[in-house]
């Protein structure tokens, strides 16, 4: 098989959409015969995970968006999957996902290859344009009938509140914002960072951004609310305020293989939105809570944390029909008032 079309392949498809931009996947592929190769894919498992992801289940979801991804542009330059199996072990981290793909000799069709570079985490502020409801037709028409497709425009209330407070929790507890500020960087200070968020992808202004910079690298830490309100509203309430349309993406039973479907349906919808030029920005605030229920000795969190976490629990599931202790995800969508920076990607390694 041509090298060459395979190495654009896998460049083109590591930009798929991954949580943090962390990126934790590795991929072993082997030649079967000169028309037909086999992936490996395996998630690689840090030493100490993140308390955002302590089971693993946001890194399937990446591994699932790189699937999506490895199929869409396979598919462009004529490598077609004709196999693919999730293997489950008793730890989330050690699933592994084998793929086969045939490679087909009629000329393929490289016309949507752009799409997966336009592809982007639109974090910034979005134009009052509504999306007419036809374009949003396609939402429902690539979904696999795991999931269900959550319209929240109604609740939009609800969902701010849930945002805001879960966003605050974040802020405020000396773990998780460490972990965030870990996550962030800033491209002229750390041009070689291939992984992580560059300070200028999260949409906010200058005075944040500068506000940002002072906290992370003086080591600050502020408890209180009122030290980050700014920030809450211009992340959280002014986005979600200001957005076309509100969705939650929700699955119905929490193993590898929902959690791992979840991410390819979510990329694949994601995709097709970008060919409509309709951006998006996913929230993953309800893995807090997911992780929470899974363990609740596992994070420091004091009491009033803990309450807030089981209220939203219980509320998401009364008022919105969210289930948050099955795979699920938030997300806003609507058209961007400018374009977003595109993050850097680990560089490819053969071996």
């Amino acid at each position: 098989m041509d090298t060459n079309i395979v190495k654009h392949w896998l460049r083109l498809s590591r930009y798929a959409a991954s949580g943090g931009n962390q990126q934790q996947w590795n991929l072993k592929i082997k030649e079967i015969n000169k028309e037909k190769l086999a992936i490996n894919i395996r998630i690689n498992k840090p030493d100490s995970p993140q308390l955002t992801d302590a089971f693993g289940v946001g890194a399937m979801i990446s591994i699932g968006c790189l699937t999506s991804t490895l199929n869409a542009v396979g598919k462009c330059l004529g490598l077609i999957n004709t196999k693919l199996k999730v293997i489950e072990e008793k730890e989330l981290w050690s699933t592994q996902i084998q793929l086969e793909y045939d490679f087909l000799k009629n000329n393929p069709s490289k016309d949507k290859l752009s799409t997966f570079l336009a592809r982007r985490t639109h974090r910034g502020p979005y134009t009052k344009q509504k999306i007419d409801s036809t374009e949003l037709n396609i939402c429902h028409g690539l979904l696999n009938p795991e999931f269900k497709l959550l319209h929240l425009n109604s609740q939009r209330k609800d969902v701010i509140s849930f945002v805001k407070d879960t966003t605050y929790l974040r802020l405020t507890n000396k773990t998780l914002f460490s972990e965030l500020l870990n996550e962030v960087f800033i491209r002229v200070y750390n041009r070689k960072a291939n992984t992580g968020l560059p300070l200028d992808t999260l949409g906010l202004s200058k005075f944040s951004e500068f506000f940002f910079k002072l906290i992370k690298y003086n080591n600050l830490f502020f408890s209180s609310k009122i030290f980050h309100f700014g920030s809450i509203f211009e992340s959280v309430v002014l986005p979600l305020n200001k957005c076309s349309d509100i969705y939650y993406l929700q699955g119905q039973k929490d193993d590898a293989s929902s959690w791992f479907h979840l991410g390819m349906s979510f990329q694949d919808l994601w995709l097709a939105l970008t060919e409509k030029s309709i951006v998006l920005q996913p929230f993953a605030n309800n893995l807090l809570i997911y992780n929470y229920f899974k363990d609740k000795n596992l994070a420091p969190y004091h009491k009033k944390h803990r309450q807030m976490l089981e209220k939203w629990n219980q509320e998401l599931n009364e008022k919105l029909n969210i289930n948050t202790l099955k795979p699920g995800i938030l997300f806003r969508i609507g058209y961007p008032v400018r374009p977003a920076p595109l993050s850097p990607r680990r560089e490819l390694t053969f071996s």
